[in-house]
C-alpha cells in the first residue's frame, strides 16, 4: 500500500543571499525491499522573485549497508528543462520514540538543471537532520549542512558562480495521510 506526503520547507543561505520555499506532494510505495516515490514540487525563490515546478523520482534500500540507507533521487525542472540527480547515504538514530537524528552524505550531478553551470558531478554535501514527531501524521525538523563544490568554474560558466563551499540551515513541517 502506498502513502501520500504533503509538505513545505524553507531554506535560507545568508552567504549566498538565497532563500527558497518548497511546497510538495509525494506518493511513496514499496517494491519488495526497495522504497520508491514520485513527487511534484512547486518552488518559490524569494531572493530573485522566481519560481519553478519540478517532478521527482527516487529509490532507496533501507538499512542495506550496516544500517545505512543508500538512495538515488532525481528531479526534472520545467524552467531549466534539465535534471539533477543525487546519490545519498543516510542513517537514522533514535534518541527517543519521537526524536531522531539523521546524518546524511550526498553527492550531486547536474545535467542541464543548472542550465549555465557545468554538467557532471558538482558537489558533496554533509548534513545533520533533527526530526521530532508531534503526532502520527505530523513531524517538524531542522537541519544544518555543509556543501563542498566540485569542479566549479565561474569564470567560464555563470551558473557555477553559486557553486562554492558554504554552510546552511533549514526548518520544515511534514503532514502525512
Amino acid at each position: 500500500m502506498g502513502r501520500f506526503l504533503v509538505g513545505a520547507w524553507l531554506s535560507r543561505i545568508p552567504e549566498a543571499n538565497y532563500e527558497e520555499q518548497n511546497y510538495f506532494v509525494e506518493y511513496g510505495f514499496e517494491l519488495g525491499p526497495v522504497e520508491a516515490y514520485i513527487s511534484y514540487m512547486h518552488l518559490q525563490f524569494m531572493s530573485d522573485n522566481d519560481q519553478d515546478n519540478e517532478v521527482g523520482v527516487g529509490i532507496a534500500v533501507p538499512d542495506a549497508i550496516f544500517g545505512w540507507t543508500p538512495a538515488l533521487d532525481a528531479y526534472y525542472s520545467k524552467a531549466a528543462d534539465g535534471y539533477f540527480a543525487e546519490f545519498s547515504l543516510a542513517r537514522e538514530f533514535s534518541i527517543t520514540d519521537q526524536f531522531v537524528i539523521v546524518p546524511v552524505a550526498i553527492s550531486g550531478y547536474n545535467d542541464g538543471y543548472i542550465a549555465d553551470g557545468h554538467n557532471g558531478a558538482n558537489h558533496v554535501l554533509l548534513q545533520l537532520i533533527a526530526a521530532y514527531t508531534i503526532s502520527e501524521n505530523f513531524t517538524i525538523e531542522g537541519y544544518t549542512a555543509q556543501t563542498f563544490a566540485i569542479d566549479s568554474n565561474p569564470a567560464q560558466l555563470a551558473g557555477d558562480g553559486n557553486l562554492y563551499d558554504f554552510s546552511f540551515v533549514g526548518v520544515g513541517a511534514f503532514i502525512a495521510f
